[in-house]
């Protein structure tokens, strides 16, 4: 029963504050294609998603980093560089169907390590083996790979230390500046009001208000989280 929330416009990254439990897990799956919504619709530079799964939704121009980044997000047991082909591997230059190019992924993998600075040995390194922050760099690197146009993150630095979650608000900071929009969802609301141009507040499924970060106060956001306000235009 989420309500509809506009997506971002490109180059901006819009919040969606919530507390846990209060939909921001399922509106993030549905804007991914994960789950098929019984109403509404997810529209993706005038492409309809809602309902058609993940690949179509890829196909019209979104990536997603969910929040269980080992789980869901990648294959542990893949390398780094594994992974960070794992949506493009029947299509070039990764592969040349039947068979993968082992040259062409390697040096690809390489230089994705060092653009989203994914700190391992090689990129032959089990994916399971890395920390927390570089394994949301590696999700990170892989979906940008794409090219896309939209990017749903969700959780981006949950249980991650102070230097990963830096480097990875940096790196959100960076795909915006480069005409992405970012929808991030966060129950975080520290991290909401640093990076967002406008921020969402999702309480029992509805979006309660959307507010303009540069007028956002904290106070008055926290109250929404918890359901204390009455809906705003």
């Amino acid at each position: 029963g989420v309500q509809t929330c506009a997506l971002p416009i490109l180059g901006e990254i819009l919040g969606i504050a919530g507390v846990s439990g209060n939909g921001q897990r399922e509106l993030a799956d549905l804007i991914a294609g994960v789950e098929a919504p019984t109403t509404g619709a997810v529209t993706v530079s005038g492409t309809e998603i809602a309902g058609r799964g993940p690949r179509a939704a890829r196909a019209a121009g979104l990536a997603y980093v969910p929040e269980d980044r080992l789980g869901t997000g990648l294959a542990p047991d893949l390398t780094i560089a594994e992974n960070l082909v794992l949506k493009r591997y029947r299509r070039p230059p990764v592969a040349r169907p039947p068979f993968l190019r082992r040259s062409v992924i390697a040096t690809e993998a390489a230089d994705l390590m060092e653009r989203f600075d994914v700190r391992a040995s090689s990129t032959d390194t089990p994916t399971r083996k890395l920390s927390g922050g570089n394994v949301q760099k590696v999700l990170l690197a892989r979906e940008m790979s794409n090219s896309p146009r939209v990017l749903v993150v969700a959780s981006p630095t949950q249980g991650l230390d102070v230097g990963a979650v830096a480097t990875v608000h940096q790196l959100l900071l960076d795909v915006a500046e480069s005409g992405v929009g970012l929808l991030l969802v966060s129950e975080d609301l520290d991290e909401v009001m640093a990076l967002c141009d406008r921020i969402a507040v999702i309480y029992e499924g509805r979006i309660l208000a959307t507010i303009d970060a540069a007028e956002a106060e904290l106070a008055v956001i926290g109250q929404l989280m918890g359901g204390h306000l009455e809906p705003q235009a």
